[in-house]
């Protein structure tokens, strides 16, 4: 598990308040690798930093719309494949995030 101190947790709600409500703030970062479908998390960056997900169950901002959308029938055949998986939740919740914004 990931534990957030109050002024990191303020910070990045502020951020998220900041950017508005289509945005996401997470503080577990991750970065999947599309072509191998391996995923590591949380790592430690030298140089610049490149993640392409957010683990949303280790503490996110983000609207409750996309926890609606996570939840509909749109989805419903994903949920079913992510259920099997322990990081499948927080894959497809970004998947969610990011198939409404690009």
């Amino acid at each position: 598990d990931v534990i957030v101190d109050c002024g990191l947790m303020s910070t990045g709600f502020e951020q998220w308040k900041e950017q508005g409500p289509d945005s996401m703030v997470g503080f577990a970062p991750g970065k999947l690798d599309f072509w191998t479908s391996n995923y590591k998390w949380n790592d430690a960056c030298v140089g610049e930093c490149v993640y392409n997900l957010i683990f949303t169950s280790k503490g996110a901002f983000l609207s409750r719309n996309y926890y609606a959308l996570y939840n509909s029938d749109a989805f419903q055949s994903l949920r079913e494949i992510a259920d099997k998986s322990i990081p499948g939740e927080d894959l497809l919740m970004s998947y969610v995030f990011y198939s409404e914004h690009f």
